[in-house]
């Protein structure tokens, strides 16, 4: 007599499962992965004392996500302006330092914003087709 052999339904309910924490695992590892990246050059000058260098790369980052720093002030608390010379002379390294850090956050929270957005319209978008 031969044996029969069915689908375990529940392993493939399973597996469904664990390939769908490995696909979300990777799509955060990458997250994070773009976030160090983009932050490298913050995290390679705070050991530094020198103000003109950590204040090039301060504007350096503005330039690039100050609209979105902006754009995002109701919820943050932060906003990019114009410095007086009277402002940048007064800024300390210390002060510097604190703003790439904070620079740093407002980076991390971009990257994790922008993924879990492309995660959520991938979804959406597959419910649809």
């Amino acid at each position: 007599m031969e044996k029969q052999q069915y689908v375990n339904i529940n392993n493939d309910e399973k597996s469904f499962v664990v390939s769908g924490a490995i696909k979300t695992a990777a799509e955060l590892v990458h997250c994070y992965n773009t976030f160090q990246a983009k932050t490298k050059k913050i995290d390679d000058v705070l050991c530094l004392e020198d103000k003109e260098i950590l204040l090039q790369t301060l504007q350096e980052y503005l330039k690039e996500y100050g609209a979105f720093i902006n754009s995002t002030t109701a919820i943050t608390g932060f906003y990019i302006y114009q410095a007086s010379g009277e402002q940048y002379n007064a800024m300390t390294v210390t002060n510097i330092k604190i703003q790439l850090r904070q620079l740093k956050k407002i980076l991390m929270s971009k990257e994790i914003l922008n993924s879990i957005c492309q995660k959520f319209f991938e979804e959406y978008f597959t419910r649809f087709l």
